[in-house]
């Protein structure tokens, strides 16, 4: 056990985190515009930040390790989900329903509709400063700075995956409300997450000229596919093999 112990110290050492970084890491967490989660601030929550995150992933990197430009304060959980999709959500294989997801604490909506139909704006509208809202789109700009609508399709895993672990989240927060926005085509796809989060359910119905006139022309195909895929009413959840991420999610 103690050639274990002594292993694992020299590795974490070799990595950089010795007692150099423990001195510089207390004294960048101990300045006035440090002391809070950057991540959280966004979010109109305050949080302690405990970590000091490599915006950019440092890989070994000393020049990139050191550099104090490249670190960002953060509370474990936001360092925790944003290093779970950098060192493997970008083909993890994410569920868009997992069926492992424990059950809120908190007050769960779940707010589906076409694209188009409002869902942001009707949760911008009723969320207040304990509320939290959960939102595929936004978990894009999260993992690649680029907002759902406009983001690359391969960072599809990872965007899921961090919104699984939002979902997953829930199970320890016990106040205010989550607002959780999906499309939902079909009244069994929203029943799945009704029963899985134990939600309320608000559906906005808007008709498809409405929703195409909101959104751009370059994403007209997916109103059209929402719709087409509400009139079939065929639906079934999409799972995949469950596998632990580092941070001690499943990766699904």
């Amino acid at each position: 056990m103690t050639h274990s112990w002594r292993t694992d110290r020299r590795k974490t050492s070799e990595r950089g985190y010795g007692w150099k970084w423990q001195q510089a890491r207390a004294s960048f967490l101990s300045l006035p515009e440090n002391v809070l989660c950057r991540y959280c601030e966004r979010k109109g929550r305050i949080t302690p930040a405990t970590v000091v995150d490599h915006i950019t992933p440092h890989k070994g990197d000393q020049r990139l390790f050191w550099d104090r430009s490249n670190w960002q304060p953060l509370c474990k959980a936001c360092h925790d989900r944003k290093t779970s999709t950098e060192d493997g959500g970008l083909h993890s294989g994410a569920s868009n329903h997992p069926e492992w997801l424990p059950k809120p604490k908190c007050r769960v909506v779940l707010v589906s509709g076409p694209p188009g139909s409002g869902k942001t704006t009707y949760c911008r509208e009723h969320a207040k400063s304990a509320d939290e809202v959960i939102d595929l789109d936004d978990c894009f700009t999260e993992v690649c700075g680029t907002h759902g609508h406009s983001a690359d399709r391969k960072y599809l895993d990872a965007a899921i995956r961090l919104r699984n672990q939002m979902l997953a989240e829930l199970c320890r927060k016990t106040d205010g409300t989550a607002y959780f926005i999906a499309g939902c085509p079909t009244n069994d796809a929203a029943s799945w997450w009704v029963e899985k989060l134990g939600a309320e359910h608000v559906r906005l119905s808007e008709p498809m000229p409405v929703c195409l006139s909101r959104t751009p022309p370059r994403r007209h195909h997916i109103v059209r596919s929402w719709f087409e895929a509400a009139r079939r009413n065929q639906w079934k959840p999409r799972g995949r093999k469950v596998e632990i991420g580092i941070d001690g999610w499943p990766v699904g």
